[in-house]
């Protein structure tokens, strides 16, 4: 069976049967995953698994799974999160009612993954026998021909078996052309690799070049990037090498590019095409520490044994010790230990030929390392040197210790951070900054309820109220980021008991009062803000804007306006003025950003002026209150930038719905009847195409000008009056608004639109 026919079919049965939202979710989820957009594939799939089970429909739930862990597995490497999840998918998916699923034997690629990833030679011989059993059961003219093989491939070459995978990928590509579905993307990713380990670079960049694939998305393309940088580093062209790497900020959110990052960066240091330097190691120890808290072992320890590496080749002694001590610790960690006992004792043959460190010059006094800016910057390995021998030579300095501490959390070295600030305060009760440090530390890796003892015995252990307070500051941030308002509420409440003016924690009551919808107690914290405030009163002011908006207190939002500079019409009541354009980042039910037009009203708020995209919830015509605070940077060279804010809540639904038209071009006289007719009900017209939209059909010789519409149409007005209006604007066919017809009752219609629809491409 054909897996993306079945999927349309399914997903235009659902739109039939009213399923809207289900629909579309399950229409997105696969683009978000090879886009790569993880934060959406997260909210879709909790959604539509929601939806889907009611509905009593298997099959669904097994594509939607699946896709997750297509998005948790192959491009986040989770194995350690998703295994017991793909355990039980497969389990799922080889029952009677989801047998026969085109999708079920891809669960089989899901758990092959989490077992490659957290120790791919340890799980060779389970990975070869399930890959043998499903081959055997499939041909290829299934979709997943080439997902199992390419598992198999894997598994063959982690157990050494590199050209009989080959092979054998050969084998397959030849069986595919028989049956007419070979494609030019076809085991693209092991062949590369495959060729890679073999030595054979000039076939590799051959094989990686003629690859190209319309459905394989942005992760698709990133991995045929990454692999031509591998290939011209191992070539030797280290300056192309560093031309084709992706920025590491688009890396770092993928781990699925780590190891092909890593290996290709190495090749472009050592080509001399970058300078090796701390910076180097910042963005390696990133990906390996990722690697290793999910649960993938032996990629963290190849990405690892380049740190050792890089900072032996730049003499950064204490670096490759401490990455030494990582591979260590991964090495040990390892069922099979497979090839690591001999790299490990490499490294460690590296890092002891390594010449001691140059004494660090420190300055003479302490206040004057804290003012260089290496020891702010965790990239500068020259600020780790400095700082280590600055705490060694005044150790009873509570600044130094406090720098020290969190410049060694961010370096990864938590537990030593740990222990040496733990001891400092305990011998330092009374030393507010390295207290607050300590806790900031803890706040990684020690829950809320860990925190509330440690800040328990902060406050026993001194009677100074500003290190109590700060102790209770930092356990009432834990409880923020753990979702928990009413307990970060009363620990904040601490700090302003205890503090002389706490302006920034009433601010974040002030916040979370909001969160929890508690406006009165949210304006309160504001306006004793203000009253203690000796800066930042702009942003205090700001703040009450939004709070007394929602209060509709608009003698407040009147004032705080004038104390900003602003000038409102009238002397009192509601403010509902016509501003300027401003776009507007809404937050939809399945957790997605969705940034629309909108119209300024006011300070804070707005209203909605563009409809959403086909499936998105509508909110056209909403008044909303919005974040005073740009979430974009005006471009320097570009006048009449339109600034794009945060949406707090929306005040007012409008609650119009939102029906499609399409089709050809209609005159200017025929459009200005039709705006007519829905002006007198309430509705509106809105065009969504430009002027280069132009249809064609099987049996036009030329595309037509066309255009693509959005009816708006208030909730008191019934779509059968606005579906009369739009017949009786005499549109020129072909035109489809099947949507309308359909909700219009008049089922004879909608199907004749949905014919013009398949016949036009529409």
């Amino acid at each position: 069976m054909d897996i993306w026919r079945w999927v349309n079919d399914e997903t235009e049965a659902l739109y039939r049967a009213g399923h809207h939202r289900l629909a579309g979710l399950i229409d997105a989820l696969p683009g978000y995953v090879v886009d790569s957009e993880h934060a959406r594939v997260d909210a879709t799939v909790a959604e539509a698994l929601a939806l889907v089970r009611p509905l009593k429909k298997p099959w669904l739930e097994v594509f939607i799974r699946h896709w997750d862990l297509q998005s948790r597995v192959l491009q986040r490497a989770e194995p350690t999160r998703s295994l017991r999840d793909a355990v039980d998918l497969l389990d799922f998916a080889n029952q009677d009612a989801t047998r026969d699923c085109p999708q079920s034997v891809c669960a089989v690629q899901d758990l092959c993954v989490c077992y490659a990833q957290a120790d791919g030679p340890s799980y060779v011989a389970e990975r070869l026998a399930v890959t043998e059993e499903t081959l055997a059961r499939i041909g290829p003219t299934w979709p997943c021909f080439t997902c199992i093989s390419s598992e198999r491939a894997d598994a063959l070459m982690d157990a050494g078996r590199v050209e009989e995978a080959l092979v054998f990928l050969g084998e397959q590509r030849r069986a595919m052309e028989a049956a007419g579905t070979l494609d030019a993307s076809a085991f693209r990713d092991d062949r590369v690799e495959a060729l890679i380990r073999l030595g054979r670079l000039d076939e590799a960049w051959d094989v990686n070049e003629r690859a190209h694939s319309e459905a394989g998305g942005t992760s698709w393309l990133r991995r045929q990037q990454l692999d031509r940088a591998r290939i011209l580093a191992l070539k030797g062209d280290a300056e192309a090498a560093r031309g084709a790497l992706p920025p590491v900020q688009e890396v770092l959110q993928t781990p699925e590019f780590y190891t092909a990052y890593a290996e290709a960066l190495e090749g472009v240091v050592s080509g001399g095409a970058r300078a090796n330097d701390g910076v180097i190691d910042w963005e390696l120890r990133r990906m390996t520490r990722r690697m290793e808290s999910q649960g993938c072992l032996r990629y963290a320890f190849e990405i690892g044994e380049r740190r050792v590496r890089l900072a032996a080749a730049r003499g950064a002694a204490r670096t490759a010790t401490h990455a030494l001590a990582d591979l260590e610790r991964l090495a040990a960690r390892f069922e099979v230990p497979a090839d690591a006992p001999e790299r490990l004792a490499e490294a460690r043959a590296r890092v002891a030929a390594m010449p001691p460190a140059p004494a660090v010059a420190l300055p003479e006094a302490p206040e004057a390392v804290l003012d260089d800016p290496a020891t702010l910057d965790v990239e500068a390995e020259s600020g780790a040197l400095l700082l280590e021998a600055a705490v060694e030579r005044w150790p009873e300095h509570g600044a130094l210790q406090e720098r020290w501490a969190r410049y060694r959390a961010a370096l990864g070295e938590r537990a030593e951070a740990l222990a040496d600030l733990g001891a400092f305060v305990d011998a330092h009760p009374d030393d507010e900054g390295a207290v607050l440090a300590l806790g900031h530390v803890m706040r990684e890796d020690h829950t809320p309820a860990e925190l509330d003892a440690w800040a328990e015995a902060r406050a026993a252990a001194t009677e100074n109220r500003s290190v109590q307070a700060a102790a209770w500051f930092v356990v009432g941030l834990a409880w923020r980021e753990a979702g928990d308002v009413p307990a970060a509420r009363e620990r904040l409440g601490r700090v302003v008991a205890l503090a002389e003016r706490a302006v920034r924690t009433r601010r974040i009551l002030a916040d979370l009062a909001l969160e929890a919808d508690d406006l009165q107690d949210a304006l309160h914290w504001l306006d004793t803000a203000l009253a203690e405030a000796e800066s930042d009163l702009e942003g205090i002011h700001w703040e009450r804007c939004v709070v007394a908006t929602l209060l509709e207190r608009w003698d407040l939002v009147r004032a705080s306006a004038a104390a900003l500079g602003m000038t409102l019409k009238g002397e009192e009541g509601p403010v509902d003025e016509a501003w300027h354009l401003v776009r507007l980042q809404l937050t939809t039910p399945d957790g997605s950003d969705l940034t629309l037009m909108g119209g300024r009203t006011g300070p804070v708020t707005a209203e909605v002026l563009e409809t959403s995209p086909l499936g998105a919830p509508q909110y056209i015509f909403d008044r909303v209150v919005f974040d005073p605070a740009p979430i974009d940077e005006a471009p320097e060279d570009e006048e009449g930038h339109i600034h794009a804010y945060r949406v707090v809540r929306v005040v007012h639904r409008a609650q119009f719905q939102v029906f499609e038209l399409d089709g050809r071009r209609p005159d200017d006289d025929a459009e200005q009847a039709l705006r007519e007719g829905l002006d007198a009900v309430g509705a509106r017209l809105l065009r969504r195409s430009g002027d280069e939209y132009a249809i064609q059909g099987p049996d036009d010789e030329e595309p037509f000008p066309g255009a693509f519409y959005h009816l708006a149409v208030p909730p008191d007005v019934p779509p059968q009056d606005v579906l009369q209006i739009v017949v009786d604007a005499g549109w020129p066919a072909p035109v489809a608004f099947a949507r309308l017809a359909r909700a219009a009752g008049d089922e004879a219609l909608a199907e004749a639109h949905d014919a013009v629809v398949e016949e036009y491409g529409l």
